[in-house]
Order: structure tokens, then sequence, then C-alpha cells
């Protein structure tokens, strides 16, 4: 019998964090930083992706059929003061796509 369930975001890091350790990057799930907009004082990126020591950008990861956060809302606010570029990966499908993005960002990083 097979067992009918919805993907999530944990199989969308998996692949996510797959794809980018075969590329040489470091990719450190669930780290906090800072943020004023949280009650807590942080809030936790599912993702930061380090490159030779220096942080290239935070991952957020979202299970298909999610939109990125609007600019507006807590999340979308936290996000934008952070110091890194945020990467959103929206579904397994989206893994590709980010990872490309995350490519170009290691070269303008690393160029700089």
């Amino acid at each position: 019998m097979k067992i009918k369930y919805v993907k999530t975001e944990a199989d969308v890091g998996g692949e996510f964090y797959y794809q980018a350790k075969i590329r040489g990057w470091t990719p450190d799930l669930e780290v906090r930083f800072p943020s004023r907009y949280h009650r807590s004082g942080f809030m936790r990126v599912d993702c930061v992706v380090s490159v030779d020591g220096q942080q290239i950008c935070a991952v957020e990861f979202k299970r298909h059929g999610r939109k990125e956060p609007a600019p507006t809302s807590r999340q979308g606010m936290a996000y934008a003061a952070l110091s890194l570029p945020v990467v959103f990966c929206l579904g397994r499908d989206g893994v590709r796509e980010s990872i490309e993005r995350i490519e170009d960002l290691v070269h303008e990083t690393l160029a700089a």
C-alpha cells in the first residue's frame, strides 16, 4: 500500500542541501539572526550558504504552491533587513532555479 503525503519544506531543504554540498558550498541550516521584527528579537533563516568561509546568501524554503512573503509582511521586512541577499526556493521544482541564482551570487561575491 502506498501512503499519500504532502511534500514539505524539509523535502525542499533536503534536495537543496544535497545540490549545495556537491558544489562544494557550505549550507548551514536553521541559522538565527537578530531581528527587530520578531518579539523574540531573533529570526530563523532556513539556510545560509557560504563559500570559502564567506557568507553568500540566505535561503528560505517553501513547499510547492507557496509564494515569497509580501514585502510589507513581518517576514518580508525581516528579510529585507538582513545584510545578505535572500533566495526563495519555492518547491522541489524551484531548487534548480535557486541553485543557478546562487551560482551567480557566488561569482559576483567572490569576484568583488
